[in-house]
């Protein structure tokens, strides 16, 4: 509740900078046109990362619909909105357990994966948009140290993952059953990434799912008559999504919007109108997934408290 009041609370604030009344007017003059399209945009987002989450699923010969894959990972960000600790993650694999009765070991490790890519297609994506803005920028140190801690966190994402491969890690003095479950997993790594054309794949729509993330701030700036530079956008989207990586508040909120108005400050961009752009484009993307999400609570009957993996070991 206390993270929750404080995003509101830096809502309240950056509204406040504007004034209501400016909000209010620049909400009417919104161009709603292009609200759909970045709404339709961001479905399609949805599916491109239901479609790359289901493949690696499918690689550990775990198969499910794009339907239930859209669905589960709709139903994750929808926990991950409600509820301020990220257990987004941990409620896919309880929908798949619950639809499919499938492992918790298995599928969340397949979402380790999937994250793994997502943070690979984040950075490949602020290393291709920073190409076309940053020659002439000096960024904040905050940034900087941002960004340098994600990349340590992939390279030593890279680095684990290798030496699993190699079989580094001897598993001799646990019990039977954690020994079972760091097999399980330890087979599950190996089998995702044996394959070089499911690497590249997987790879190719991260880049896809980052970019059109960004390409839906792009079409809410267009909708209040904004027309900046796409990799402008997509880069500063890129780095505001990052901020959610920390469990601040549920959802980003607040954290999300005040990151990116700090960041098109930089470029001088009029506050203005990045205080309404990123409260709409934030509200769209949460919006869409309650949507989802609310849904999947109530057709399966799903009940969030119940959402743990107090049964890992004993595969789900």
């Amino acid at each position: 509740m206390i993270s929750l009041m404080l995003g509101i609370a830096i809502i309240v604030y950056m509204v406040s900078r504007l004034g209501m009344n400016k909000f209010l007017e620049g909400l009417k003059n919104i161009n709603l046109f292009w609200v759909i399209a970045a709404i339709l945009i961001y479905i399609i987002d949805m599916a491109v990362r239901a479609l790359r989450w289901k493949s690696i699923l499918q690689e550990n010969e775990i198969k499910i619909s794009l339907t239930d894959s859209f669905l589960a990972y709709g139903f994750g960000n929808f926990v991950n909105l409600i509820v301020p600790a990220k257990i987004g993650d941990i409620s896919r694999s309880y929908y798949l357990n619950k639809k499919y009765n499938y492992t918790y070991i298995s599928t969340l490790t397949s979402i380790g994966i999937d994250r793994f890519f997502d943070f690979i297609g984040v950075f490949s994506v602020i290393y291709i948009s920073s190409l076309f803005i940053l020659k002439d920028l000096i960024l904040p140190i905050w940034i900087k140290n941002l960004i340098q801690i994600m990349i340590i966190v992939i390279l030593s994402s890279f680095i684990l993952l290798y030496l699993i491969k190699k079989g580094t890690f001897k598993i001799k003095n646990a019990n039977n059953k954690i020994k079972k479950v760091l097999k399980e997993v330890i087979a599950i790594v190996n089998k995702s990434f044996s394959n070089k054309k499911s690497f590249v794949k997987w790879f190719l729509l991260s880049l896809a799912i980052w970019f059109l993330d960004g390409i839906v701030t792009f079409l809410v700036f267009v909708s209040v008559a904004q027309y900046l530079n796409p990799f402008l956008v997509v880069f500063a989207n890129m780095i505001s999504n990052l901020t959610k990586v920390f469990p601040i508040t549920p959802g980003g909120l607040g954290v999300f919007e005040g990151t990116m108005v700090i960041l098109f400050d930089l470029f001088n961009i009029q506050e203005s109108q990045t205080i309404l752009v990123a409260s709409l484009d934030h509200f769209i993307m949460n919006a869409v997934t309650f949507c989802i999400g609310f849904s999947v609570l109530v057709i399966n009957g799903i009940k969030v408290s119940k959402i743990m993996v107090k049964k890992v070991s004993e595969h789900g």
